[in-house]
């Protein structure tokens, strides 16, 4: 489409076939292209992205893994690595990808116990030292660490081996686990949504984002902090 014949509607037609979280996003970036070339150089008179209203969409509410179903899912986890990971996951809010790649020079060994210091992250924010829970760190010291990485991959496919698991293995394993203590449709974010969840009921807003490595701590409290229905109750009395 000649960017001269481009219309609102046009950019609503594109951006309806978009996954809703992404169709702020891509009408943002052709937005601001179009102001900063087309505009300023007189190609066109108006903005069409600008102009352009795509369908309004509800985000959908994530599910959040309470954490006191936590003992059930490590007892029913066989593998131990994974039995690690997700007690990693539920004990720090870390990231899927963090987790995943997690590295034996990644860990702290303090006078106050062990800390995570990623070498990059999401953020500037998401490489801020992260505590690990005393229990976590105990586990962590069992498993044996025979390459780079913290979690590295048993796949008998030899380019593999030693390396990541791949983020659909973890994540397979994952369901699979919460299968077994009849729980189904969690997701790895599910233990990140739990640990902010678990923490907002105890930490003062400045520790809650400084635990989550969250730039502003608005964005921990309104995507990942959750209420459960036996809180509404006990509430109200």
């Amino acid at each position: 489409i000649r960017i001269v014949d481009l219309t609102p509607g046009m950019v609503d037609a594109v951006l309806v076939k978009t996954a809703p979280g992404n169709q702020a996003r891509d009408r943002s970036f052709l937005r601001a292209a179009i102001n900063r070339v087309a505009l300023r150089e007189g190609w066109v008179s108006r903005n069409a992205a600008a102009l352009s209203e795509p369908s309004a969409h509800r985000r959908k509410t994530p599910m959040r893994f309470a954490l006191r179903h936590l003992p059930a899912l490590l007892a029913a986890e066989p593998d131990p690595l994974f039995r690690c990971m997700w007690a990693l996951f539920a004990g720090t809010g870390m990231r899927p990808t963090e987790v995943r790649t997690l590295k034996w020079s990644d860990l702290m060994e303090r006078s106050d116990g062990l800390w995570i210091e990623l070498e990059a992250g999401k953020t500037t924010a998401a490489t801020l030292p992260i505590p690990v829970p005393a229990s976590v760190a105990a586990m962590l010291r069992t498993l044996p660490a025979d390459g780079p990485y913290v979690f590295p991959s048993t796949s008998p496919r030899r380019k593999c081996r030693g390396k990541p698991f791949h983020v659909r293995t973890v994540q397979q394993a994952f369901s699979d686990a919460v299968e077994r203590i009849g729980m189904p449709g969690y997701t790895l974010y599910s233990l990140r949504h739990g640990f902010a969840s678990e923490q907002a009921r105890t930490q003062r807003d400045t520790v809650l984002g400084r635990l989550m490595r969250h730039t502003d701590v608005r964005t921990t409290k309104q995507y990942y902090v959750g209420v459960e229905e036996d809180e509404l109750r006990g509430a109200v009395g």
